[in-house]
């Protein structure tokens, strides 16, 4: 059985769960952080780049 998926626009709400990550990313690792989303055939996926370095 699989859920129906969620238009990315509807999953990133300002100050909760996937906006908050976005945030905590980009001041962790600045403009090389990214967070994005793809939908299709009713799934989302969710991808988190970095810099590949530890923040200091």
């Amino acid at each position: 059985m699989t859920a129906p998926g969620f238009a990315p626009a509807d999953c990133v709400k300002p100050g909760h769960g996937l906006d908050l990550l976005k945030h905590r990313l980009e001041s962790l690792f600045g403009a090389s952080a990214a967070l994005e989303m793809n939908a299709a055939n009713g799934r989302i996926q969710v991808s988190i780049f970095g810099s590949g370095s530890s923040p200091a």
